[in-house]
C-alpha cells in the first residue's frame, strides 16, 4: 500500500497561506488553486506531474521543478522567472502564466522547452517579442499573446513555430498585421486579433498564408463596415469563418462594432487609427493643392491667354500664308452638262498670285505642327514631374499624420 500514488489530490479554495510540499502524499495531479499561498518549499522531491497554483499570490519561486509536466500559474503576482526554476524544461508540455505581472522575457527563456505544447502568457506587461524567443518550440501548438502591449509583430517571431494550430494576439496595441510574419503557419487553424487597431487587410493574402485556417475573429477594432462586408465574402470563399460579435446597440456588422463613415476612426481602446479611405482623400486634396498652386496652372489660367503662342493665332496666323493662300482660291458651283445633269466637278482653283503661296502653305503646317507638338509634350512632361512631387510630399504629410 505504501507504493500507491494517488491520481489527484485536490486542496483548491482551502484558505492556504503556506505549502511544504515534503508532508504532501505523492500524486499525479495536485491542486492548490484558489488558494492565499505566497510561499513554497521543499518541492524539489515532488514528484508530481501536474501542478495548479492558479489564483494564489505567489511572487517567486525558489528552487525547481524536477520532473513536472503541466504548470499553471496563472493569477498570481510574479513579476520575473527564473528559467533555472524549472528543473527539466524538457519535459513541460503545458506552461501557463497569465496574468501576472511579467515583462518582456530573455531570448533564451524557452530555450529547454522543447516539448512544450501550450504557452499562455496572456495578460501580462509583455511590449515586444524578440524574433528568438520562440525559436526552440517546434512542438507548440497553441499560443496566447492576448492582453498585453505588444504594438507590432517582427518579422520571424513565429518562423520555427510550425506545429501552431491556435494563436491568440487579441487585446494588443497592434496597427497591421504584415502577413508574410506568419508565413511559417501553414498548420493555424484559428486566429484571435480581436481588440487591437487594426482597420484594414488584405483577406486574399490569408489563401496562401493559412491554407488551413477555419476561424477568425477579429471583434472590437475600427473597422468600416463595408470593408468588413468584403472580408467576410472573401472568408466566406476560402471557407473561414468570422466569429460574430456581440455590439448590436451600435452600428455594426454581425454584431461586430463598425463605421459607415470614412472619416477618422476611434478605436474601441481609445486611440485614434486613421482608415486607408481618409489617407487616400488626404493625399488626393494635396495633389491638387499642389497643382493648383503650381506655374502650370497659373501658365494655362493667366499667362496662356497672354502667350506668344495664343497671340500668333489671334494676330499673325491670320495674315500667314497659309491664310492667304485660302483666301486667293475660289471654288466654282456645280455645272449643268450637255445632258441637262448636273455634273459634280469643280472647276480648277484659281490662284491669285504665283506658286510661291503653295510653299509658303506647306512650310507653314509643318512648323505649326511641330510647335504645338513640343508644346503638348512640354506641358505633358511639367505636370506629371509637378505631380508626382506633389504626391511624394502628400505622401510625407500622411506619414507624419500616422505617426502623430
Amino acid at each position: 500500500m505504501s507504493n500507491l500514488t494517488l491520481k489527484l489530490l485536490d486542496l483548491s479554495f482551502c484558505q492556504i497561506s503556506e505549502v511544504d510540499f515534503a508532508f504532501l502524499p505523492q500524486a499525479e495531479e495536485i491542486n492548490l488553486s484558489g488558494n492565499e499561498i505566497f510561499s513554497l518549499k521543499n518541492f524539489p522531491s515532488l514528484d508530481t506531474l501536474t501542478l495548479n497554483l492558479n489564483n494564489n499570490c505567489l511572487e517567486e519561486v525558489n528552487g525547481s521543478f524536477p520532473q513536472i509536466s503541466k504548470l499553471y500559474l496563472s493569477h498570481n503576482k510574479f513579476q520575473v522567472l527564473n528559467k533555472t526554476t524549472f528543473g527539466t524544461p524538457g519535459l513541460i508540455l503545458v506552461f501557463e502564466v497569465g496574468y501576472n505581472s511579467l515583462p518582456n522575457f530573455d531570448n533564451d527563456f524557452f530555450h529547454d522547452f522543447t516539448s512544450l505544447e501550450i504557452l499562455k502568457l496572456q495578460y501580462n506587461k509583455i511590449t515586444e517579442v524578440s524574433p528568438l524567443l520562440f525559436r526552440y518550440l517546434t512542438n507548440l501548438i497553441v499560443l496566447d499573446l492576448s492582453g498585453n502591449q505588444i504594438r507590432s509583430l517582427q518579422y520571424g517571431v513565429f518562423d520555427n513555430l510550425e506545429s501552431l494550430e491556435s494563436l491568440n494576439i487579441s487585446g494588443n496595441k497592434l496597427v497591421e498585421l504584415h502577413q508574410n510574419t506568419f508565413h511559417s503557419l501553414s498548420k493555424l487553424t484559428n486566429l484571435h486579433f480581436d481588440s487591437n487597431q487594426i482597420s484594414s487587410l488584405n483577406p486574399y493574402d490569408f489563401r496562401s498564408h493559412f491554407p488551413n485556417l477555419t476561424e477568425v475573429s477579429l471583434d472590437k477594432n475600427p473597422w468600416i463596415c463595408s470593408h468588413l462586408v468584403k472580408i467576410d465574402m472573401v472568408f466566406k470563399s476560402l471557407k473561414i469563418r468570422i466569429l460574430g460579435g456581440n455590439s448590436y446597440e451600435v452600428e455594426n456588422f454581425r454584431g461586430i462594432p463598425c463605421s459607415s463613415s470614412k472619416n477618422y476612426n476611434t478605436s474601441l481602446n481609445g486611440t485614434d487609427a486613421i482608415s486607408f479611405a481618409d489617407v487616400e482623400k488626404n493625399m488626393q486634396k494635396a495633389i491638387n493643392k499642389g497643382i493648383e498652386n503650381s506655374k502650370i496652372d497659373l501658365f494655362f489660367n493667366e499667362n496662356f491667354e497672354n502667350s506668344n503662342f495664343i497671340q500668333f493665332f489671334k494676330k499673325n496666323y491670320v495674315r500667314s500664308g497659309f491664310f492667304k493662300y485660302f483666301n486667293g482660291v475660289k471654288i466654282a458651283s456645280p455645272k449643268e452638262d450637255a445632258n441637262g445633269t448636273k455634273a459634280e466637278e469643280f472647276t480648277a482653283l484659281e490662284e491669285t498670285s504665283d506658286q510661291s503661296y503653295k510653299g509658303i502653305f506647306v512650310i507653314s503646317v509643318v512648323t505649326q505642327i511641330v510647335m504645338l507638338s513640343l508644346l503638348v509634350i512640354i506641358v505633358y512632361l511639367m505636370f506629371t514631374f509637378v505631380k508626382k512631387y506633389r504626391y511624394f510630399e502628400a505622401q510625407q504629410t500622411v506619414s507624419e499624420m500616422e505617426l502623430c
